[in-house]
Parts: C-alpha cells; structure tokens; sequence
C-alpha cells in the first residue's frame, strides 16, 4: 500500500514512536528545510523510557539520514541531537563516525577492484602484443599506462586484425 506523507500535517501522524519518527524522517527526506524538523522529530525520543532503546532507533534514524538525506550534514545532525538529547549526543555521533568509516571502506574497496580491473586489462593486453609482435616499444608501452579500460578494450579487438603495433594503436 502507497501512504503519501507528504499530504499529512507532520501532528496527523500517528502510531508508536518509532512509527511516527520514521514517517516523519521519510516524509521529510527531501525537503530543504530538513535540518529544521529534526529537533522535533529527535524530541519524540523523550516518549520512550528506555535509554538504549532511544539509542537504538536513533542509530537506525541516522544511518538513513547519512545514506538518504541530501539536505543535511553531519553538522545538522549534530545540533539537532545537542538540542534535543545532549545526553546521548557522544554515542551517536560514535555511530556517525562508524558510518562514515563503513561509507568510505566501501568506497574504497569499489575504486582498487576497478583499479585492480585495469590493471588486470593492461596486463593481458601487453602479454597478447608481446605474443604476437614481440617486445613492445616504449611509447606504446607508456600509452598503455595511460589508457582508460574502453580504450584498452578496443586495442584488445584491433590487435584480432593488425599486422603492426602502429595497426592497433593508431586507427
């Protein structure tokens, strides 16, 4: 069932804290003024006794906002959470910090396994011309270095039909 938030009046939502946070992070999601609403959404912690609950949904909360919100920083969290819960601000800004690690690891591994691929390409490319041309000059040696992976694919399918090195570097 499709639920558009974005017609209610953020007091019409209704149900469990943790409902009503999330309906109101997710309706809000998008907007500017996001870094505005979140004081009263983190306010609605208060209703729940338990302080490892509230730590709980909180570290769930802002692991959307870091993934999702495109109108918010680290920064706007923060004050947001000093604001409402100075209390808790310590721990979840460790979660914050664990995000932004896991963010960047991710992102790391993603560039050495495509910096890995195109090693991997210039590699089998200089073994196939050794093979069939013998030793490779070293301006072409170096233009490989340079080439981005669409390039070396497409030496890669000139080197089937050329005669010369010049053939499939210079077409």
């Amino acid at each position: 069932m499709l639920c558009d938030l974005s017609r209610l009046a953020d007091d019409k939502i209704i149900g469990n804290v943790w409902l009503r946070m999330a309906m109101l992070v997710m309706k809000h999601i998008v907007d500017p003024q996001l870094a505005e609403q979140l004081p009263g959404i983190f306010e609605l912690c208060r209703e729940l006794q338990s302080k490892r609950t509230v730590l709980e949904y909180l570290e769930v909360l802002l692991r959307y906002l870091s993934a999702a919100a495109t109108t918010v920083t680290d920064h706007d969290l923060r004050c947001a959470i000093a604001t409402t819960l100075p209390t808790l601000e310590e721990p979840l800004m460790a979660t914050m910090a664990e995000v932004g690690l896991e963010e960047g690891r991710v992102e790391g591994e993603a560039k050495g396994m495509a910096k890995g691929v195109l090693i991997g390409q210039r590699q089998i490319l200089l073994s196939q011309l050794e093979l069939r041309f013998g030793k490779v000059p070293a301006t072409y040696r170096n233009r490989l270095d340079q080439a981005d992976s669409d390039t070396l694919l497409e030496w890669s399918r000139r080197l089937l039909s050329a005669q010369s090195f010049k053939e499939v570097f210079e077409q």
